[in-house]
This record gives C-alpha cells, structure tokens and sequence, in this order.
C-alpha cells in the first residue's frame, strides 16, 4: 500500500482515478494523505465530504482500518486524518 511507503502523492493520483460517489474510504483515504502532505485546507474538504458520507466516521475510523489492515497502519492513516482536522478519540 503506497499510504504504508508514504507515498501520499501517489495515494491522492489513485484516488482520483476511483469514480465510486457515495462511498466513504476514498474522501478517508485522501484526508488522510493531505494531511500527511501538510495541505490542510483540501485536507479539511475532503474531511467534510467524508463525514456527509459517513458521519460517525471520527468515531469508527480505528474500528474500520482495523479490520483490514495492521495496527501501525491504522494509526498512520489515523494520524493523517488527525491532521486533515478529523476528531478521532485514543485508542481504547
């Protein structure tokens, strides 16, 4: 996974190319690259185009990426939301 590399760049360029409307991981998934990349005003855009697709998605962001990914990922992408301006609590 180019998220793992920090290859966020290339994170954004794969989600532009994804054309699925209504589905909540992709805006995730570039909020959390923008916030890794520092440019938090898209990052805030795309946070706000995630939580009217996903409301609850601060809360259940770890309980998701946990699933299907390792727990140091999760916290990567966690971390990256964090600073795209997502409230997400600690781990439990």
């Amino acid at each position: 996974m180019r998220l793992r590399q920090g290859k966020y760049a290339e994170v954004l360029e794969g989600v532009a190319r994804v054309n699925m409307p209504g589905y909540y991981h992709f805006p995730a998934m570039q909020a959390a690259a923008l916030g890794q990349l520092g440019r938090y005003e898209e990052a805030k855009k795309a946070v706000q185009e995630l939580l009217a697709l996903r409301p609850d998605f601060g809360t259940a962001a770890r309980q998701e990426y946990r699933k299907w990914h390792s727990p140091e990922l999760t916290e990567q992408v966690i971390d990256g939301l964090r600073k795209a301006g997502l409230q997400v609590p600690e781990s439990e």
